[in-house]
Parts: structure tokens; C-alpha cells; sequence
């Protein structure tokens, strides 16, 4: 796409999706907490029957394991009354992938269509539904099809561009993807579970790396603070409701790259609307799975996400990290 095609089809989208882009000044909404609530839940439900006889994973399973885990969420409301609560037939929705390791620790499609069928089944139009990550490259790596025109678009922010203006919070200074100033009401992150290599741990919060222009410089000391500052941002913290964690292949050493040796079949997706919980207890099955395999823990080897506790705090105020503020729920399907 050249550049005046890209210009033609980013006016375009904002003219279709209901409203002009008319400056560079975007309003700067408050930090309320994440987390309203005395605890937060975190949901992780598992099928063991998710893959066909060739390690791949089924259609219905996945269709499945998305409503079991979502319905455990939002018990007893259910999930299409639960999702109701912050998405309508007339919002923007955009879905937050990771695809930087390609196929083998991506997001799996499968999931993700699951996803999108439960949108389009609560009325949520095609036109309202994108499909992103940082990189048009990282998401066709990953088995991800282009998509800029009819029907749920899927592309990078190398399509959609980034804010004219930079947004703080914190240590964090960064121009944001249009996906999240301009193009979405509500984002739903879809990370994947992996350890890295720098930081400890790629899960909910650092996924939202792939929203900034400037990812590579906040990963000095194990991502702590950059990891909750860069998600304590307003337009990313206020926009971002649900965390669905693929954690149906998950890696516990030597990521964010793919490399079999370190990746098991976990068969599950983690899901809570607390991104800080969810990494707390992601954190717990990287350790546990590190610990199995006699490799040392994360603090031994100098890269504990630390950045977990700080996203925590009366500062960032992003959700909880204690056992006593978290209700696990283990679901089988």
C-alpha cells in the first residue's frame, strides 16, 4: 500500500466508523482504578481434548473452550450479558493479538475466531470488529490474512499509523497506534503466555508494547516500571476491558521467539478483566513450568517481572498481586 493509499483509507475508516478526526489533540481522560471491586477474578479453563489427533486445535474445541471460559467468567450473568456490559452492537471493538514469534506461539486464529463469532452473534457489525497487531508482517507470519477494506479488518499500526501526540504516564512517554486513540471504543487483549527473555514475562500488560512506537527502549530493568506505565496510559488502560490470555501453547524459557524445546501444549485460555491479576497468577504456571523442567526460578536468573507489583500500586492503582485479592476459578471443559 503506498502512501496515498494508506492516507485514502485512513479517512476512510474514521469516516466509517462514525465520527471526523479533526487535529492532533486528543482529550486525556482520567486514571480511574482498573479494578472497582474488594477482589478480582481470573478464570482458567482448559480442555484437554482441544487438539485433533495431529496436535492441532479443533474449530468447535476452540468454540467451546471461548464459551465455557467466558461463561465461568461472567457467571451466572452468562457471557453475552456479561460482555454487554461494556460492548454494543454499535462499538467499536478491536482485538489486541500477539504474533510477534509467527506460527507455533501466536495467537491462534482459531481462538480469535471464536472470539469474533460471539461479536457478531451479540450484533456487533463486521465494519466494527479490527483485528491488529504492531506489524502487517508479524500478524501474515502468524497465518493472519491483510485486511483493510469490507468485513473484520485485520492489519498493523504500520497501516494504521500512530497519535501526532505523545501520551504519558509515569516513566512513559510514547505515540500511540490510532487503533487505540481513534479506531476503538473497547479493546480485548489477546496475548500469548511466554516467558522473555528481558522482562520475565509476556502475558496481559506487556502485550500493550505492540500499541506504542517505542517499545525497545522501556525494557531496562526487567520492564520495571515501563511495563505498567506504558498500560497506565489513559487511552490504554480505560479502553482495554477483557484480557483473554492464549495459553493453549505456552513457552517457559528462551521467548518471546518460538522455540519448541521450551513450549508445552497448556490446552487453556486465562481470562480476567484485572490485567495485573492475570499476569500474577500467568506468572505462578511460568514459574511452576520452570520449576518441572529444572530450570531456575525468574528471580534467580535476574528478570522477575517485578513490574507486576508496581502496576499494583497506589501510583498505577492497574489491579492486584496478592493472593488474598485474587478468586482463581479452574474450569474444565
Amino acid at each position: 500500500m503506498n502512501f496515498s493509499e494508506r492516507r485514502g483509507f485512513l479517512k476512510d475508516i474514521i469516516s466509517f466508523s462514525g465520527f471526523t478526526f479533526l487535529g492532533c489533540k486528543l482529550k486525556q481522560e482520567n486514571n480511574s482504578p482498573v479494578c472497582m471491586a474488594d477482589a478480582s477474578k481470573v478464570v482458567i479453563c482448559r480442555d484437554k481434548r482441544l487438539r485433533d489427533s495431529s496436535g492441532n486445535l479443533t474449530v468447535d474445541g476452540c468454540d467451546k473452550l471461548m464459551k465455557k471460559a467466558l461463561s465461568s467468567y461472567f457467571d451466572p450473568k452468562g457471557y453475552k450479558e456479561g460482555l454487554r456490559a461494556f460492548i454494543q452492537p454499535h462499538t467499536r471493538v478491536s482485538i489486541k493479538l500477539n504474533c510477534l514469534a509467527g506460527k507455533g506461539l501466536s495467537t491462534e486464529i482459531p481462538l480469535v475466531n471464536s472470539l469474533t463469532k460471539i461479536l457478531l452473534d451479540m450484533g456487533v457489525a463486521e465494519r466494527n470488529i479490527i483485528i491488529w497487531d504492531r506489524l502487517n508482517d508479524d500478524l501474515e507470519r502468524a497465518g493472519y490474512t491483510i485486511n483493510t477494506g469490507n468485513g473484520i479488518r485485520c492489519f498493523g499500526n504500520d497501516i494504521a499509523g500512530y497519535s501526532e501526540e505523545f501520551h504519558f504516564f509515569g516513566q512513559a512517554g510514547s505515540l500511540l497506534s490510532r487503533i487505540v486513540t481513534d479506531f476503538s471504543d473497547v479493546i480485548i487483549n489477546m496475548p500469548v503466555l511466554k516467558d522473555h527473555g528481558i522482562v520475565g514475562l509476556s502475558a496481559g500488560m506487556k502485550n500493550m508494547f505492540g500499541a506504542i512506537h517505542n517499545p525497545n527502549k522501556y525494557h531496562l530493568d526487567a520492564g520495571n516500571p515501563f511495563v505498567a506505565d506504558v498500560y497506565a496510559i489513559p487511552q490504554i488502560r480505560n479502553k482495554t476491558k477483557l484480557t483473554i490470555c492464549d495459553a493453549t501453547r505456552i513457552q517457559y524459557e528462551a521467548g518471546p521467539p518460538y522455540h519448541p524445546k521450551f513450549c508445552e501444549d497448556y490446552n487453556s485460555i486465562i481470562v480476567s478483566e484485572d490485567p495485573v491479576a492475570l499476569d500474577y497468577e500467568s506468572l505462578k504456571i511460568i514459574e511452576r513450568k520452570r520449576k518441572e523442567h529444572s530450570l531456575r526460578s525468574l528471580i534467580d536468573v535476574g528478570r522477575y517481572p517485578a513490574y507486576i507489583f508496581t502496576a499494583a500500586d497506589s501510583d498505577h492503582k492497574l489491579g492486584y498481586a496478592s493472593d488474598d485479592k485474587i478468586e482463581i476459578k479452574e474450569v474444565e471443559v
